[in-house]
């Protein structure tokens, strides 16, 4: 209506989002034969937006690296069954996914394997 005049609008600031921080190191554990356990803590920092998955790797004493796999953001626990060949100790990483790019990896290494 020209007759009456609009309060203007409060500007919106958008803040741009960007990849997100390393999952703090994760906890690896060996409770059966060739398997590992890895837990994490979620980043400190999203990016400025939800981390939507994690992706996770193991790496056993011969070198060649699991692919990595994807999971749920909801998911912070994960057992993996090793190949009969593999053997300890095993390196563990994880990454956090956010819709604008990967974090860093978190990775601990020397995980015994339970024989």
């Amino acid at each position: 209506n020209s007759a009456q005049k609009s309060v203007p609008s409060t500007p919106v600031v958008l803040a741009s989002a960007g990849p997100p921080a390393a999952p703090a190191a994760p906890t690896c554990t060996s409770p059966a034969s060739k398997q590992v356990v890895m837990s994490w803590t979620p980043p400190a920092d999203n990016g400025g937006i939800l981390v939507t998955s994690y992706k996770v790797q193991f790496t056993p004493a011969s070198g060649v690296p699991t692919a990595w796999e994807e999971v749920a953001n909801t998911k912070v626990t994960l057992t993996a069954t090793l190949l009969p060949g593999d053997s300890g100790p095993v390196k563990c990483a994880v990454v956090a996914v956010n819709a604008v790019a990967e974090s860093a990896a978190a990775e601990v290494t020397g995980v015994a394997l339970t024989a």
